[in-house]
């Protein structure tokens, strides 16, 4: 490729002058119309790009052994093609730039536009070039990857093994370690708790797990599976090369220099490590092995752990634990039936968990009978085989119903040890009608996660590696493979290349070939009583031939997951019984055939993760589609609109997920809001956007509770206007707030609502909500506007509203009582505010009030009008915080004329880092017959109270600082030595870092508002000069030991302006 003149003379003027003239020479070359010009400037601006590629294919072949990231990969890609577009560009010019001359400047400029635009696109191509920084590889791996497994600490059996392969693994001497056992004695559990034991990640540089077999084989998996599962972990890069010698070389080049753990489970034969890649190591690396054969690699291991069945004791511990009846084992019937199965167990943990799961759901007398009477039948475990277990196994099965089993038979298409998606589960389970006939995929979803959890109660599934996926146990898998009723061909894992002869796809109902190497799939296999096809996790599959689907007209499931296919054949479109398609992470598939349109039985489509960019327009002749996963462009609002017009035409859909490639922030509110806006007319029960950085459920129906979540109050009408949505029970959330309200034992409420504005929108659903937030509103003074609809709400808090100068003005509303109902106020935050109430206080008005907290409002200076007192006998609770202002608790002047009986049914007062507080209360003669509890700490200027033996009878609480507590004023010594008895004090001991309180308003509050504390999720401010005149710093950090009259009850730590409980 040649460079022009003009051209370097414009990149050399720019390299001479720098960044400040660049924007001014490329504005110049894009408003010129000299073709030497921008095609000079086109040829070094693709130089600079092709020189940053160079730059990185170099930097990645120091790190050969790496595996460059899909971005990267995408980019590069891109790069190449701009390239050889940029090559016949030249090509056209040098021909053509002659006759242009001759022809005139209408044809030049049309040439000029397309050297221009291809100008641009290389320019953002060399700036997203700039973007990747490291990110041309893949991060290392993790030193620790945690596997789930159970907690085996309180089985001695178990974990004294754990403990002496923890103090082998210390023994320089030591280098392998062989777990034996028989099938189901824990041996694997002992391993799980190994690999995720905290020492363990700190005695290792990477402790890598590898199973080395599945279940019923007896022969290990071959070289190059073993190899792979360690090239997974350590994150090598061998798609250049499959030769096993090579790959051993790229391990042991990944391994060199670490301390590593390696731990191989269920070894079945001798194992040549060296052949793996695995050499032996001078850095004290070790390897922990599980068998259940006592001879195998005796070359490799210098130690032998024997684990034995459980005790008798501990096998009856374990099963009343998986029990979880202990009524029952005080019941000496039960106890003797109890011990009689325990013993038929024979010790086994497995065993144990299962048949205790089976009990657990069985409720009299007579079921256990039954159930005693049944397994009775099965002799006594020999430990010498499978088939025993096998019968013990087929007792649990024998307890399910047709759906029960046909569900669990179902999970073991899925690969041995993988994690289940549970969503998929139960969609392929409904597909196939398991879940019953009935058409309301509501209904089917809950009964199927009732059967999900049935087979979880009877430990056939397991918790997978989060709550989203469950997992089934190898052994039990092998038995539910060889009991199904359903015919099938199962072959996962095994690192196929070719796909099974045709012979055997005859007659299947089931066909599960996932996590392979496949490369070809036959013809036109005879399917037609295929059901359920899974070849999801095969990347090397990158065509599906033409006809192969033709005799596949009873298909119902078709999972394509993570597969390398381009293209959907023509087939497909015969398969008109399809409900569930999953194409997710088919990167290379970019656009979806025309014929998918004949799936008119099609309920589920999932899409993310492919090469689809643009939905198509036939999509909505899809009238029986409910769900719908997509992923949408990062910066491509078109294709976003033109996305979600599509959409908006599915009038099935009942269920959106959306996959958006970029954060939250990024994306940006306006599209989420201008996405929402066009789609928010489909009746959907589920509309979830998936960010990088977070999930965001804008509606989600479940459990007859309809949660909503968008960014401002408008949005908010469509859904309140929808005809079929109940709000009976909501959660609203209007901004981007914590999805959990902060208003500890907020549970009762079944109409949660927050925002941070006002429209009446909002006055509507807040009229029926029970629960209310208010954060960040700025724009009023008082809360009037929002008061008016708050008949209904029992809990309230209100935080960070810094313009909020009283919460309720009573002069606005005279005659109507004022939040009647509430039960639950919090206030946090509000700089401004100086009072909680002004003016008239009308009957009734929070008559049913029982809990107020009151923290970091530096302006307030009274808590309580007189008028206020009348309606607030019901309180309980009073807390006040970091409220600097504060001089009075219940104030002189406002006392006049009160009942004696004041606040009568106050039980806890609790005073914190109140530096001008001087009383709480001046009149002696008031009671406080309900006051069980005070604390008082950080209130230096408060040296008397106005309790006695008379008016405070039922105080047996009082937690404050020793110092304080001497230099209290009383006029009655007997008094103070009454209540000294129930003190606890705290010591304080100033440190030298001190915290000025004024500044710590509106900072971080070590008490959460889960245990009776007010919220603390606003942003530290620095107050005003007026603010600060209104506050005393206190004397810093302290750490307070709590002490009784009768000595030490413990420690705590207190900051100023920080509390603890």
């Amino acid at each position: 490729m040649s460079f022009l003149a003009p051209g370097e003379a414009i990149m050399g003027a720019i390299s001479e002058g720098g960044s400040a003239l660049c924007s001014s020479l490329w504005d110049k070359i894009s408003a010129s119309n000299n073709l030497d010009t921008i095609y000079g400037a086109l040829n070094e601006t693709v130089k600079t790009l092709l020189a940053k590629r160079d730059d990185y294919q170099n930097r990645l072949q120091r790190h050969k052994s790496k595996k460059a990231t899909n971005t990267y990969i995408d980019w590069v890609d891109r790069v190449t093609k701009i390239e050889n577009d940029v090559k016949d560009l030249e090509i056209r010019f040098k021909k053509e730039n002659k006759r242009w001359r001759i022809l005139g400047a209408g044809f030049r400029s049309e040439f000029c536009q397309e050297l221009k635009d291809k100008r641009d696109r290389v320019l953002l191509l060399t700036e997203e070039g700039n973007q990747l920084g490291e990110f041309i590889v893949d991060p290392p791996a993790k030193p620790v990857e945690l596997k789930g497994g159970p907690n085996i600490q309180k089985f001695y059996s178990l974990q004294m093994h754990l403990d002496k392969i923890l103090d082998l693994l210390r023994n320089d001497k030591v280098k392998g370690i062989r777990i034996h056992g028989m099938v189901g004695s824990g041996k694997t559990a002992i391993m799980q708790s190994l690999n995720n034991h905290e020492e363990v990640g700190k005695m290792f540089d990477i402790v890598v797990w590898v199973k080395v077999s599945t279940e019923g084989s007896k022969e290990n998996f071959s070289t190059e599976q073993l190899q792979r599962t360690v090239v997974q972990r350590l994150k090598l890069d061998m798609e250049s090369t499959d030769d096993a010698q090579e790959v051993a070389k790229r391990i042991r080049e990944g391994l060199v220099g670490k301390r590593y753990l390696l731990l191989l489970d269920d070894v079945k034969q001798d194992l040549n490590l060296y052949h793996l890649g695995i050499h032996e190591s001078k850095n004290n690396c070790k390897i922990v092995l599980t068998t259940r054969f006592g001879h195998v690699c005796s070359s490799i291991v210098n130690r032998v752990i024997k684990v034995n069945c459980l005790s008798q004791d501990e096998a009856w511990n374990m099963f009343h634990d998986v029990l979880e009846r202990p009524d029952l084992k005080a019941d000496r019937k039960f106890s003797h039936l109890a011990w009689k199965i325990v013993k038929r167990c024979g010790g086994l943990p497995l065993v144990i968990k299962l048949v205790a799961s089976d009990f657990r759901m069985r409720n009299n007398e007579d079921q256990w009978d039954d159930g005693f009477n049944n397994f009775r039948y099965w002799p006594d475990i020999k430990h010498e085989g499978m088939e025993e277990l096998y019968k013990l196994l087929n007792f649990c099965f024998n307890n399910l119903n047709n759906a029960q089993k046909n569900c669990f038979h179902y999970g073991a298409l899925y690969s041995e040890d993988s994690d289940i998606p549970i969503e998929c589960l139960l969609e392929c389970w409904a597909a196939e009608h398991f879940l019953g006939s009935n058409d309301d995929a509501d209904k089917q979803r809950i009964h199927g996660r009732s059967i999900l959890q049935q087979l979880k109660n009877v430990s056939l599934f397991e918790e997978g590696a989060n709550t989203k996926y469950v997992r089934m146990h190898k052994i039990i898998r092998q038995v539910a493979l060889h009991d199904s009723a359903y015919k099938h061909l199962v072959k996962t894992n095994e690192a196929m290349r070719k796909s099974p002869d045709m012979i055997h796809w005859l007659e299947k109902n089931w066909i599960s070939l996932m996590d392979n190497e496949l490369q070809t799939l036959p013809d036109s296999p005879d399917c037609r009583m295929l059901s359920t096809l899974f070849l999801q996790k095969n990347l090397s599959l990158k065509a599906i031939p033409p006809s192969f689907f033709r005799q596949m007209v009873t298909l119902r499931v078709l999972d394509l997951y993570c597969t390398g296919i381009v293209s959907l054949p023509q087939s497909l479109s015969e398969v008109i019984s399809l409900k569930v398609l999953y194409l997710k992470d088919c990167i290379y598939l970019t656009k979806l055939p025309y014929q998918l349109e004949s799936l008119q039985h099609l309920e589920v489509l999932d899409l993310q993760g492919t090469g689809v960019q643009s939905i198509p327009s036939f999509l909505k002749n899809l009238i029986r589609l409910r769900r719908l996963l997509v992923s949408f462009p990062k910066n491509n609002s078109y294709k976003v609109s033109s996305n979600c017009k599509v959409i908006s035409e599915l009038s099935a859909l009942r269920e959106l997920v959306i996959d958006v490639e970029a954060p939250r922030k990024q994306w940006g509110d306006k599209m989420l809001s201008t996405t929402i806006e066009k789609i928010v007319t489909l009746k959907l029960t589920t509309l979830q956007f998936r960010f990088t950085d977070e999930t965001v459920d804008v509606i989600k129906v479940e459990t007859e509770t309809t949660y909503i979540c968008v960014p401002d109050a408008a949005i908010l009408g469509f859904f309140i206007k929808r005809d079929d949505l109940c709000f009976a029970s909501f959660q609203v959330r209007i901004g981007w707030h914590s999805t959990s309200p902060k208003i500890p034992m907020s549970y009762p409420y079944e109409r949660y609502m927050k925002c941070e504005s006002y429209n009446p929108t909002v006055s509507e659903l807040l009229a029926k909500a029970d629960l209310f937030e208010l954060i960040n509103h700025r724009d009023t003074e008082n809360l009037m506007e929002f008061v008016k609809s708050m008949n209904q709400v029992r809990g309230f808090q209100i935080e960070s509203c810094n313009e909020i100068g009283t919460i309720v003005d009573g002069n606005s509303m005279m005659n109507s009582p004022i939040l009647p109902n509430l039960e639950q106020l919090y206030i946090n935050n509000l700089s401004m505010l100086k009072s909680i109430w002004e003016g008239h206080v009308p009957c009734g008005s929070l008559c049913k009030l029982k809990t107020l907290v009151v923290s970091r409002c530096p302006m307030l200076l009274k808590i309580f009008s007189q008028g206020l007192f009348q309606q607030l006998s019901g309180i309980q609770l009073l807390e006040i915080e970091d409220c600097f202002g504060i001089e009075e608790i219940i104030m002189e002047s406002e006392d006049i004329g009160l009942d004696t009986h004041v606040l009568p049914n106050l039980e806890k007062m609790k005073l914190y880092n109140m530096p001008n507080l001087r009383s709480i209360c001046a009149n002696e003669s008031f009671k406080w017959k309900s006051l069980k509890e005070l604390e008082i700490h950080g209130c230096p200027r408060l040296n008397t109270l106005s309790f006695t033996m008379n008016n405070a009878s039922n105080l047996r609480s009082i937690k404050t600082e020793q110092d304080w507590w001497d230099a209290l004023q009383w006029q009655h010594h007997e008094v103070k030595e009454h209540f000294q008895q129930y003190c606890t004090f705290s010591v304080m001991a100033t440190t030298t870092n001190a915290v000025d309180p004024i500044e710590a308003v509106g900072g971080e509050n070590s008490r959460d508002m889960s245990s009776e504390a007010p919220s603390t999720s606003a942003h530290k401010r620095v107050l005003s000069a007026a603010e600060k005149g209104k506050a005393i710093a206190s004397s810093g950090k302290r750490v307070r030991v709590d002490q009784s009259s009768g000595g030490h009850r413990g420690i705590s730590i207190r900051e100023a302006g920080t509390n603890l409980n």
